[in-house]
Protein backbone atom coordinates (compact mmCIF):
# COMPACT_ATOMS: atom_id res chain seq x y z
CA UNK A 1 0.00 0.00 0.00
CA UNK A 2 1.00 3.67 0.40
CA UNK A 3 3.82 3.08 2.89
CA UNK A 4 5.49 0.74 0.39
CA UNK A 5 6.02 3.59 -2.11
CA UNK A 6 9.26 5.53 -2.39
CA UNK A 7 9.40 9.13 -1.11
CA UNK A 8 9.20 10.56 -4.63
CA UNK A 9 6.21 8.33 -5.44
CA UNK A 10 4.47 9.45 -2.25
CA UNK A 11 5.15 13.10 -3.10
CA UNK A 12 3.62 12.64 -6.55
CA UNK A 13 0.48 11.06 -5.12
CA UNK A 14 0.01 13.66 -2.40
CA UNK A 15 0.77 16.84 -4.36
CA UNK A 16 -2.94 17.72 -4.73
CA UNK A 17 -3.96 16.97 -1.15
CA UNK A 18 -5.24 20.01 0.70
CA UNK A 19 -4.53 18.40 4.07
CA UNK A 20 -2.25 15.42 4.78
CA UNK A 21 -4.54 14.12 7.52
CA UNK A 22 -6.64 11.27 6.12
CA UNK A 23 -10.40 11.17 6.45
CA UNK A 24 -11.37 8.07 8.45
CA UNK A 25 -14.63 6.73 7.02
CA UNK A 26 -16.73 3.56 7.01
CA UNK A 27 -18.92 2.00 4.34
CA UNK A 28 -21.26 -1.00 4.41
CA UNK A 29 -22.84 -2.97 1.58
CA UNK A 30 -26.24 -4.43 2.49
CA UNK A 31 -27.54 -7.67 0.99
CA UNK A 32 -30.49 -10.06 1.19
CA UNK A 33 -31.51 -13.35 -0.40
CA UNK A 34 -32.54 -12.96 -4.03
CA UNK A 35 -36.27 -12.79 -4.72
CA UNK A 36 -35.83 -14.22 -8.22
CA UNK A 37 -37.71 -11.26 -9.67
CA UNK A 38 -35.64 -11.04 -12.86
CA UNK A 39 -36.89 -14.44 -14.14
CA UNK A 40 -33.45 -15.24 -15.52
CA UNK A 41 -33.30 -18.93 -16.55
CA UNK A 42 -29.59 -19.05 -15.68
CA UNK A 43 -28.46 -19.35 -12.12
CA UNK A 44 -27.31 -16.01 -10.66
CA UNK A 45 -23.65 -15.51 -9.79
CA UNK A 46 -24.70 -15.16 -6.16
CA UNK A 47 -28.09 -15.89 -4.58
CA UNK A 48 -28.21 -12.34 -3.20
CA UNK A 49 -29.50 -8.88 -4.02
CA UNK A 50 -27.66 -5.73 -2.95
CA UNK A 51 -29.18 -2.42 -1.89
CA UNK A 52 -28.52 0.40 -4.36
CA UNK A 53 -29.55 3.97 -3.55
CA UNK A 54 -29.20 7.44 -5.04
CA UNK A 55 -27.64 10.35 -3.17
CA UNK A 56 -29.77 13.47 -2.87
CA UNK A 57 -27.34 15.51 -0.77
CA UNK A 58 -23.64 16.34 -0.72
CA UNK A 59 -20.85 16.36 -3.28
CA UNK A 60 -22.03 13.12 -4.91
CA UNK A 61 -25.62 14.33 -5.32
CA UNK A 62 -27.35 12.37 -8.06
CA UNK A 63 -24.84 9.51 -7.97
CA UNK A 64 -25.91 5.93 -7.33
CA UNK A 65 -24.11 3.91 -4.69
CA UNK A 66 -23.76 0.35 -3.49
CA UNK A 67 -22.39 1.36 -0.09
CA UNK A 68 -23.78 3.32 2.86
CA UNK A 69 -21.59 5.13 5.34
CA UNK A 70 -19.61 8.23 6.13
CA UNK A 71 -17.22 9.84 8.61
CA UNK A 72 -16.74 8.83 12.22
CA UNK A 73 -18.77 10.69 14.82
CA UNK A 74 -17.41 11.64 18.26
CA UNK A 75 -19.96 9.23 19.78
CA UNK A 76 -18.70 6.22 17.80
CA UNK A 77 -16.77 3.68 19.86
CA UNK A 78 -15.13 1.99 16.88
CA UNK A 79 -15.52 1.39 13.14
CA UNK A 80 -18.37 -1.08 13.59
CA UNK A 81 -20.38 1.31 15.74
CA UNK A 82 -19.81 4.04 13.14
CA UNK A 83 -21.01 1.68 10.41
CA UNK A 84 -24.15 0.74 12.34
CA UNK A 85 -25.00 4.40 12.98
CA UNK A 86 -24.49 5.39 9.34
CA UNK A 87 -26.61 2.48 8.07
CA UNK A 88 -29.45 3.46 10.40
CA UNK A 89 -29.26 7.13 9.39
CA UNK A 90 -29.18 6.48 5.63
CA UNK A 91 -31.32 3.37 5.13
CA UNK A 92 -33.33 2.87 8.33
CA UNK A 93 -31.96 -0.62 9.02
CA UNK A 94 -31.24 -1.02 12.75
CA UNK A 95 -28.25 -3.36 13.01
CA UNK A 96 -26.15 -4.31 16.03
CA UNK A 97 -22.37 -4.22 15.77
CA UNK A 98 -22.27 -8.04 15.68
CA UNK A 99 -24.32 -7.93 12.46
CA UNK A 100 -21.68 -6.18 10.33
CA UNK A 101 -18.73 -8.16 8.98
CA UNK A 102 -15.36 -6.74 7.97
CA UNK A 103 -14.36 -7.15 4.30
CA UNK A 104 -11.38 -4.90 3.49
CA UNK A 105 -9.78 -1.48 3.85
CA UNK A 106 -9.18 1.11 1.12
CA UNK A 107 -7.01 4.20 0.88
CA UNK A 108 -5.43 6.62 0.97
CA UNK A 109 -6.71 7.09 -2.60
CA UNK A 110 -10.12 6.20 -4.05
CA UNK A 111 -10.31 5.65 -7.81
CA UNK A 112 -13.19 5.53 -10.27
CA UNK A 113 -13.77 2.06 -11.67
CA UNK A 114 -15.80 0.02 -14.13
CA UNK A 115 -16.94 -3.59 -13.86
CA UNK A 116 -18.23 -5.96 -16.48
CA UNK A 117 -18.79 -9.64 -17.19
CA UNK A 118 -16.98 -11.47 -19.95
CA UNK A 119 -18.24 -14.81 -21.26
CA UNK A 120 -15.98 -17.79 -20.76
CA UNK A 121 -15.97 -19.69 -24.09
CA UNK A 122 -15.06 -22.96 -22.37
CA UNK A 123 -17.64 -22.63 -19.58
CA UNK A 124 -20.71 -20.53 -20.43
CA UNK A 125 -22.16 -21.01 -16.96
CA UNK A 126 -19.15 -19.40 -15.27
CA UNK A 127 -18.21 -16.02 -16.77
CA UNK A 128 -15.27 -13.85 -15.76
CA UNK A 129 -15.90 -10.72 -13.72
CA UNK A 130 -13.51 -7.91 -14.64
CA UNK A 131 -12.81 -4.85 -12.49
CA UNK A 132 -11.15 -2.00 -14.38
CA UNK A 133 -9.83 0.60 -11.91
CA UNK A 134 -9.20 3.86 -13.74
CA UNK A 135 -6.47 6.40 -13.04
CA UNK A 136 -9.10 9.04 -12.26
CA UNK A 137 -9.27 9.70 -8.53
CA UNK A 138 -12.72 10.14 -7.02
CA UNK A 139 -11.39 12.58 -4.41
CA UNK A 140 -8.03 13.90 -5.71
CA UNK A 141 -7.60 16.55 -3.00
CA UNK A 142 -8.22 14.37 0.06
CA UNK A 143 -6.78 11.10 1.41
CA UNK A 144 -9.12 8.51 2.90
CA UNK A 145 -8.85 5.47 5.14
CA UNK A 146 -12.04 3.53 4.46
CA UNK A 147 -13.17 0.40 6.29
CA UNK A 148 -15.61 -1.71 4.25
CA UNK A 149 -18.22 -3.98 5.85
CA UNK A 150 -21.12 -6.13 4.69
CA UNK A 151 -24.40 -6.78 6.52
CA UNK A 152 -27.24 -9.24 5.91
CA UNK A 153 -30.66 -7.63 6.30
CA UNK A 154 -32.68 -10.75 7.16
CA UNK A 155 -34.76 -10.23 10.34
CA UNK A 156 -33.40 -6.67 10.72
CA UNK A 157 -35.96 -3.99 11.50
CA UNK A 158 -36.08 -1.17 8.94
CA UNK A 159 -37.38 2.17 10.19
CA UNK A 160 -39.11 4.49 7.74
CA UNK A 161 -37.44 7.63 9.08
CA UNK A 162 -33.93 8.39 7.73
CA UNK A 163 -31.71 11.45 7.42
CA UNK A 164 -32.74 11.97 3.81
CA UNK A 165 -29.24 11.61 2.33
CA UNK A 166 -30.33 8.88 -0.10
CA UNK A 167 -33.52 7.69 -1.77
CA UNK A 168 -34.72 5.38 -4.55
CA UNK A 169 -33.80 2.22 -2.66
CA UNK A 170 -33.66 -0.75 -5.01
CA UNK A 171 -32.48 -4.34 -4.54
CA UNK A 172 -30.46 -5.65 -7.48
CA UNK A 173 -28.46 -8.77 -8.33
CA UNK A 174 -24.82 -8.55 -9.38
CA UNK A 175 -25.84 -9.06 -13.01
CA UNK A 176 -28.36 -6.23 -12.81
CA UNK A 177 -25.87 -3.88 -11.17
CA UNK A 178 -23.19 -4.63 -13.77
CA UNK A 179 -25.64 -4.22 -16.67
CA UNK A 180 -27.05 -0.93 -15.38
CA UNK A 181 -24.12 0.73 -13.64
CA UNK A 182 -20.96 -1.20 -14.56
CA UNK A 183 -19.60 1.59 -16.77
CA UNK A 184 -21.57 4.49 -15.33
CA UNK A 185 -19.51 7.52 -14.20
CA UNK A 186 -22.15 8.23 -11.55
CA UNK A 187 -21.92 4.89 -9.71
CA UNK A 188 -19.83 4.60 -6.52
CA UNK A 189 -17.88 2.23 -6.35
CA UNK A 190 -17.44 -0.95 -8.38
CA UNK A 191 -14.23 -1.75 -6.50
CA UNK A 192 -16.18 -2.07 -3.24
CA UNK A 193 -18.64 -4.55 -4.75
CA UNK A 194 -15.78 -6.49 -6.33
CA UNK A 195 -14.23 -7.05 -2.90
CA UNK A 196 -17.57 -8.25 -1.53
CA UNK A 197 -17.96 -10.72 -4.40
CA UNK A 198 -14.45 -12.01 -3.68
CA UNK A 199 -15.47 -12.36 -0.05
CA UNK A 200 -18.34 -14.68 -1.00
CA UNK A 201 -16.53 -16.71 -3.64
CA UNK A 202 -13.28 -17.36 -1.82
CA UNK A 203 -12.57 -19.03 1.48
CA UNK A 204 -13.21 -16.96 4.58
CA UNK A 205 -9.54 -16.69 5.51
CA UNK A 206 -8.30 -15.64 2.08
CA UNK A 207 -10.74 -12.74 1.89
CA UNK A 208 -10.00 -11.20 5.26
CA UNK A 209 -7.11 -9.15 3.93
CA UNK A 210 -6.03 -5.54 4.21
CA UNK A 211 -4.83 -5.25 0.62
CA UNK A 212 -7.82 -5.16 -1.74
CA UNK A 213 -7.61 -4.60 -5.48
CA UNK A 214 -7.66 -0.80 -5.26
CA UNK A 215 -4.83 0.50 -7.49
CA UNK A 216 -5.37 1.36 -11.19
CA UNK A 217 -5.39 -1.69 -13.45
CA UNK A 218 -7.56 -4.64 -14.46
CA UNK A 219 -8.47 -7.41 -12.04
CA UNK A 220 -10.12 -10.70 -12.93
CA UNK A 221 -12.37 -12.92 -10.87
CA UNK A 222 -13.00 -16.31 -12.46
CA UNK A 223 -16.42 -17.35 -11.30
Amino acid sequence: MFEELTKSMQDEKTKNWKNPIAHSVVATILYRLSTGKNNNPQLPLLPFEFLVTQRVKGAAKGHYQIHHGGHFDVTDINAKSAAVREIREETGFAFNTDDVQFVAMFGPELYRSNMYLKDNPTDVQNPTLILDILKEQAEPTAPFVLTLFIAYTKDILQHQETDGEVNNQEWLTIEEIVARYGTSPTFNYCSFLFEVIKYFFRSHDSCRNFFPDSSPGKYYLYL
